[in-house]
């Protein structure tokens, strides 16, 4: 991937073991991650060349990068209070030297470090342990990470079953020895059995869906066939009360003519 303040995952709440390793290849590339109300936990600080070089310092962070666009919240402002700004560098680690880490809201974040970064502050040496790793033993909030830098990286990234759970260092993958072949080959044959576990279970999701789309069209059908039978019904109640009303109109005009012709027909035989 081409750089510049790239996003490279959304770490959902309550994921966990999570691993992201990069390669930053020949340019200065640095890992970052951050809560969603901007809390910076792990990378470079802001006086680092990734940072400038991105136009990014103190006085222009929150206008430029933390905001809605890049995934935090509204109302998200930069606190690098709790930054784990690791100075262990990726071979020293894979040498046997621990990872630099912290304790945050029930989080154990560990990072490999800035290769190309000294003690004295800011330097660009690219071609020096271009090499980092982080890690998340759970997120009990929903993170965001991020590569800040110039170049161009690859990277890594697992978590939960999928991942190292003993959190031990990885090796990068080598197939150079027959032993290192067949670990490989393990590998692969975990992804594939996790690829169509997933799979699986999407496949038994999506059938679940369409059942329920069928049921409630089902359920439409029937809820439109009640209701017409129900406005039949109602008419027709609505008709025969008209007949009945009808009825009782003409029988009571035909009395009423009965009534009126009686008394002529008395006067008539009177005057006769």
């Amino acid at each position: 991937m081409t750089s510049g303040i790239r996003a490279i995952a959304r770490i959902p709440k309550d994921t966990t073991n999570i691993e992201i390793e990069m390669n930053n290849m020949t340019q200065d590339d640095d890992i970052q991650i951050f809560t969603k109300n901007g809390v910076h936990l792990a990378g470079t600080d802001l006086t680092d060349y990734v940072w400038g070089v991105n136009g990014i310092n103190s006085g222009s962070v929150n206008s430029i990068f933390v905001n809605s666009a890049n995934g935090f919240s509204t109302g998200a402002v930069y606190n690098d209070s709790n930054l784990l700004n690791g100075r262990n560098f990726y071979d020293d680690y894979q040498n046997g030297d621990p990872l630099s880490s912290i304790a945050y809201n029930g989080m154990n974040i560990e990072y490999g470090g800035d290769g190309d970064r000294d003690n004295n502050g800011v330097t660009s040496d690219p071609g020096d342990n271009n090499l980092e790793i982080l890690r998340v033993d759970v997120a009990t909030e929903e993170l965001l990470v991020f590569v800040v830098g110039e170049g161009a990286f690859t990277a890594r990234a697992t978590w939960g079953d999928i991942g190292q759970s003993s959190l031990q260092p990885y090796t990068p993958y080598r197939v150079e020895t027959q032993q290192n072949a067949q670990e490989m080959l393990e590998r692969l044959d975990r992804a594939i059995v996790t690829k169509d576990t997933i799979r699986a279970d999407l496949g038994a999701m999506q059938n679940r869906l369409s059942n329920t789309i069928t049921n409630l069209s089902i359920q439409a059908e029937s809820l439109m066939a009640a209701e017409s039978r129900i406005s039949d019904a109602d008419i027709a109640l609505e008709m025969t009360a008209f007949v009945r009303n009808q009825i009782l109109t003409q029988s009571a005009v035909a009395m009423l003519a009965q009534a009126n012709t009686l008394p002529r027909m008395a006067l008539q035989v009177i005057q006769g």
